[in-house]
């Protein structure tokens, strides 16, 4: 059959109508692919930075909830210390206003070299008792009236050797190589290591109540 012009036009037409579809499809499939890749990679870069943000946000919290936890054990410490302070001073007031008691010192020597003199005072031994200048006339007066009652009694006392160089109020009673030490510093840390374990439980009752 002989093919006409009409007939050869209407085919190229067709045949160009079709190739047309095709690249369209094509043209179409790629530019798809390529919009899911660039949304795919937008997706991935928003996850990327959302977890990174996630992660700093993380950090900084952890870092400030560190800081929080210094500030408060510093706090603390600081409010142990400032209490403990307190206390010392509260003790070292009163203690040295007992021990500045003239006649209450002379009675408390009085009862330690009765009771740590005893059996050296039959061996005739030497106590050595160390005041403050203060008080260093008025315990002389009686260790001299103790001397004497020791010579008018059945058993002589300890011979007593007082001194004026101690520094606080109290004293110090040396006999040989025993020493005991009646001092504000050493009854108000007496007192502290006493008071230390019911004292830091109301301090950690106090602490637990506030953060409660």
């Amino acid at each position: 059959m002989v093919e006409t012009i009409e007939s050869f036009v209407e085919k190229l037409h067709a045949q160009g109508v079709e190739a047309g579809k095709q690249a369209a499809e094509t043209i179409r499939r790629q530019a798809q692919a390529e919009a899911e890749r660039i949304v795919a990679e937008a997706r991935g870069q928003a996850e990327r930075i959302v977890a990174q943000a996630q992660a700093q946000a993380r950090q900084s919290a952890e870092r400030q909830r560190g800081e929080l936890d210094l500030a408060a054990r510093d706090t603390v410490l600081r409010f142990r210390q400032a209490i403990g302070q307190a206390v010392t001073s509260l003790l070292t007031h009163e203690v040295d206003k007992v021990l500045d008691d003239k006649e209450f010192l002379a009675k408390l020597i009085h009862d330690t070299v009765v009771n740590y003199a005893h059996e050296d005072s039959r061996r005739g031994g030497s106590v050595e008792v160390n005041v403050n200048k203060d008080a260093l006339t008025a315990l002389t007066n009686w260790a001299l009236k103790y001397l004497a009652d020791g010579a008018a009694g059945r058993q002589p006392h300890a011979h007593v050797d007082l001194k004026g160089t101690l520094k606080s109020h109290g004293f110090e009673y040396r006999l040989r190589a025993a020493t005991v030490e009646v001092t504000v510093e050493s009854i108000v840390g007496l007192l502290k290591e006493q008071m230390a374990p019911n004292l830091r439980q109301v301090l950690d009752r106090a602490l637990a109540g506030a953060k409660s």
